[in-house]
C-alpha cells in the first residue's frame, strides 16, 4: 500500500521530470560553417522549432570584441561575411544566439576554415614531389574547388554533430531513469522491511 507521504514524493518527482523535459525542448542550438568566404549558419530548438528573426552576435574569440550582428530568417538560418578583423588576424569567432528567458546557444568557428588562414602544414623529412606545371591549370582555383567540395560534404556531418550535442533525452532514457529510481526505492523498502523482522 502506498502511503500519503510516498504518494506525495512520487508526484513531486514525476512533476520535476516533466518540467525538466519541457525545459530541454526549449534549449536553443546554433551551428555555422564557412562557405565561399561567408559564414552560413542554422539555429533551432531542441523540440524541432526554429527561432525566427532572432539576433546572432559574432565575437572575436581572442579579444571577445563584438564584431557583427545578424538576424535569423524565417527558417532559423543566417548568412554574413567573415569579419575582416578576424580574417586578417586569423582569429576564431564565437557566435551567440540569445532568445531570452535564459535560452542561449553558442558555436565556435575556428579560423582555419577561413580562406587564407589554413592550419600550418607539418614539415616532413621527405622531399615533396612537384607535379609538372601545365598551361591553364591554376593551383589556387583547384584548391578552392577542392575546399568547397570537402566543405559541402562535411557540412551535414557538422550539422548532425551540433544537433546530437544538444539532443534532449528521449522517452526510452526517461523511462529507463524512472525504472532505475523505482528499482532503488523498491530495494530500499525491501531492506527496511527485512530490518523490522
Amino acid at each position: 500500500m502506498i502511503l500519503p507521504k510516498q504518494l506525495l514524493l512520487l508526484t513531486v518527482f514525476i512533476t520535476v521530470c516533466l518540467f525538466h523535459h519541457n525545459a530541454q525542448a526549449h534549449k536553443v542550438w546554433i551551428f555555422a560553417v564557412v562557405e565561399e568566404g561567408e559564414i552560413v549558419g542554422e539555429t533551432g530548438f531542441g523540440g524541432g522549432r526554429v527561432p525566427k528573426n532572432v539576433a546572432v552576435t559574432v565575437y572575436d574569440d581572442v579579444s571577445a570584441e563584438l564584431l557583427n550582428t545578424v538576424n535569423t530568417d524565417e527558417q532559423g538560418r543566417f548568412r554574413l561575411k567573415i569579419p575582416e578583423d578576424a580574417q586578417q588576424r586569423c582569429h576564431g569567432l564565437r557566435l551567440v544566439i540569445n532568445v531570452g528567458d535564459g535560452h542561449r546557444g553558442e558555436w565556435s568557428l575556428e579560423a582555419d576554415q577561413y580562406p587564407g588562414c589554413a592550419a600550418p602544414k607539418i614539415a616532413s623529412d621527405s622531399h615533396p614531389v612537384s607535379a609538372p606545371e601545365e598551361p591553364g591549370v591554376d593551383r589556387q582555383e583547384i584548391q578552392r574547388l577542392v575546399d568547397k567540395a570537402v566543405e559541402e560534404k562535411l557540412a551535414p556531418i557538422r550539422r548532425r554533430l551540433a544537433e546530437e550535442k544538444n539532443r534532449s533525452p528521449g522517452l526510452s532514457e526517461i523511462l529507463g531513469g524512472l525504472g532505475f529510481i523505482f528499482g532503488l526505492a523498491a530495494l530500499a523498502a525491501f531492506l527496511k522491511s527485512k530490518k523490522k523482522q
